[in-house]
């Protein structure tokens, strides 16, 4: 039902995405206007901050509209509307999962995916990256949970943070996912590729961003 009541909107912004603006911003996600109250400063987000990241980050890998509205708003949800760049809860508890973090709080093995697929990155790594190393292959390194929070702290600068929501729809996504994102399948991004139920406030975000991108 979902994709139905999207799939009129999403032919209006089937094209390329383009720039997000501060104010833009703040009307979908009206916490990225101040990080005042932010349990966690260092690690929040102003929407003038955000919008210059998600412009970088939308030219950069040319994705159509629908393809970053969704990329986007999985980050929405995901960080609180930009409060956190670092995962703080763990089960429902204030419990740090080693390694988890950026915009989009990708898990440790996609993390150091990133890392191994970036040679300034990959050469700073605590451990040994192979180029083309997947999250399945670094699951089965074992990495600590100590080397799994240095290599987290090589993506947490702007540079880098806020591009691997981008990175992660580029290279685990199938052809498929993609195909039906462009044509609205929002559910298909969340459900088989980001894993699990698309949560309404994802829905939300997703709507607003297509009538601004």
């Amino acid at each position: 039902m979902r994709g139905l009541l999207y799939k009129a909107a999403v032919i209006a912004f089937s094209t390329t995405a383009t720039a997000i603006t501060k104010e833009q911003l703040e009307d979908i996600a009206p916490k990225t206007s101040s990080c005042t109250d932010a349990k966690y400063a260092d690690e929040c987000a102003t929407s003038e901050v955000a919008a210059e990241q998600l412009t970088k980050a939308i030219e950069e890998h040319k994705l159509s509209a629908s393809e970053s509205a969704a990329v986007i708003a999985w980050q929405l949800n995901e960080s609180l509307e930009y409060r956190y760049n670092i995962n703080h809860f763990s089960n429902g508890q204030e419990k740090h999962n080693p390694g988890q973090g950026s915009r989009c709080m990708a898990n440790s093995q996609f993390v150091a995916a990133y890392v191994a697929a970036h040679d300034d990155l990959r050469s700073q790594s605590p451990v040994e990256l192979e180029a083309n190393a997947t999250p399945a292959s670094i699951t089965g390194m074992n990495i600590s949970d100590e080397d799994k929070d240095k290599i987290l702290d090589l993506v947490l600068d702007d540079a880098h943070s806020w591009d691997v929501a981008f990175w992660f729809y580029d290279s685990q996504c199938t052809d498929s996912v993609k195909e039906q994102l462009k044509d609205g399948g929002l559910d298909a991004f969340m459900q088989q590729c980001v894993g699990g139920p698309t949560p309404e406030k994802i829905y939300n975000y997703y709507e607003k961003l297509s009538d601004v991108l």
